[in-house]
């Protein structure tokens, strides 16, 4: 999943399916200014060929 630039801003994306949590941390011209961090829940089917 790769970054996304607006206005001298960008959001850097990661995220983990197995721990159903990720972040994302925002650059200002550069500069790191924050991280925001969240949870998420999925399930998930096996499937079978």
């Amino acid at each position: 999943m790769g970054a996304i630039e607006r206005s001298g801003y960008r959001f850097e994306p990661e995220f983990s399916v197995i721990s159903q949590n990720g972040a994302i941390h925002v650059y200002h011209n550069g500069d790191f200014i924050e991280e925001i961090t969240f949870e998420f829940t999925a399930n998930f089917r096996k499937t079978t060929k």
